[in-house]
């Protein structure tokens, strides 16, 4: 009988405690409205006085909330791949302007993972784009260009990491280069230098890393060769220095 009662009243608590939170649930969702529209107030004086210069080439976006802070993205009316988020928690609201909008982190990273992502899709081996600066330091025709287009491609600007397998041996790694090169450039990806990580397809544990190779280097035949042969035979030769060629094997 103690136990049935026991049972009864554990079953009475836990019946309360399930309609205590569905009603706190309730309330909350009806009172979000009413504190999104104070949130609302809050992220529109702050980017009145912290940024206004840009105000009216801003759009910002509905806010929401997650992990106990309210969100709001703000992006650039011209690419929405430009923004960056303003938060608000503990009473005090912050942004990311400074590394996602400013440095240009969005955008960048958009473009650059677009670009790796397309490159192995059309030729089958990885890619990955390297040494970008910040958006900031370029000059402004620079800047306009990716943001309008929302690319850098055919920009001298990065570096551009190629891996796949080949044979280890002057003529296919030379061959090998120049044909990769030659079908980047029919697509318009000009990089400022091409790094090639290049793994043996006989041998798989011997991987050769080639830095710092450029468009002048590889359309030269002749000095591409006497470089490959250089680095195939490990030998420190002059035309690895004049064309500040580094390599190592991983």
């Amino acid at each position: 009988m103690q136990k049935q009662k026991k049972l009864a009243i554990q079953m009475s608590i836990f019946v309360l405690v399930i309609v205590i939170s569905f009603s706190l649930i309730l309330l909350n969702e009806k009172d979000l409205p009413y504190i999104t529209d104070r949130i609302d107030l809050k992220f529109t004086n702050y980017l009145e006085t912290n940024y206004q210069n840009i105000l009216d080439d801003l759009k910002v976006e509905k806010t929401t909330y997650t992990n106990s802070a309210y969100q709001a993205i703000v992006s650039s009316k011209e690419n929405p791949n430009l923004y960056f988020n303003l938060i608000y928690k503990n009473k005090k609201v912050t942004d990311t302007y400074k590394k996602d909008y400013l440095e240009g982190n969005t955008i960048l990273k958009n473009i650059s993972t677009t670009l790796e992502k397309d490159l192995k899709k059309k030729y089958g081996y990885d890619f990955k784009v390297a040494n970008l600066a910040s958006l900031d330091t370029y000059n402004d025709e620079l800047k306009d260009y990716i943001i309008k287009y929302n690319s850098f491609s055919d920009l001298k600007i990065y570096t551009l990491e190629i891996s796949y397998k080949t044979t280890m041996n002057t003529k296919d790694l030379s061959n090998t280069i120049s044909n990769t090169y030659t079908e980047l450039l029919t697509e318009s990806v000009i990089p400022k230098s091409y790094t090639f990580i290049l793994t043996d397809s006989k041998d798989i544990t011997k991987t050769l890393k080639i830095e710092n190779l450029t468009s002048k280097i590889i359309e030269d035949k002749t000095t591409l060769n006497k470089i490959i042969d250089a680095i195939i035979n490990d030998e420190n030769k002059e035309v690895l220095t004049n064309n500040n060629i580094s390599y190592k094997y991983l």
